[in-house]
């Protein structure tokens, strides 16, 4: 069952649209991936205005979470923990996110899955 939160409504980002459909497309999809192995698959995406004027977005599953060598590695080039995974599309999402002024990281998720956060530069509210 899917969660989308925005708050406020409206919120916007500064930033190619492009690259930055491109992240959340990356971090969406390795999440709907993780969360099929659930008995009951839920995959989140909230966006908030912080107190820094920045844009915070959170995308959560519930899947299996990731291993130790995992979390050291998940932004390395060619680092993949999927059999027969490139290992670039988390790579590519650090180096579009910092291009933009902002930063992604890993957090350990509530329910045992991942948990990817990231942070934008604000745009103009809608």
């Amino acid at each position: 069952m899917p969660h989308v939160s925005v708050s406020p409504a409206g919120l916007r980002v500064k930033g190619n649209a492009d690259q930055l459909h491109y992240v959340l497309a990356a971090l969406l999809t390795n999440a709907v991936e993780a969360a099929a192995t659930a008995e009951e698959p839920l995959v989140a995406l909230d966006a908030v205005l912080d107190d820094e004027g920045a844009v915070g977005i959170t995308v959560a599953d519930n899947g299996p979470g990731l291993g130790d060598e995992a979390r050291i590695k998940l932004f390395v080039p060619f680092f993949s923990t999927k059999p027969g995974g490139r290992g670039v599309s988390l790579a590519n999402c650090r180096t579009i996110v910092e291009a933009h002024g902002g930063r992604i990281w890993y957090v350990e998720g509530h329910e045992g899955g991942a948990c990817f956060r990231l942070t934008l530069p604000a745009g103009t509210r809608s």
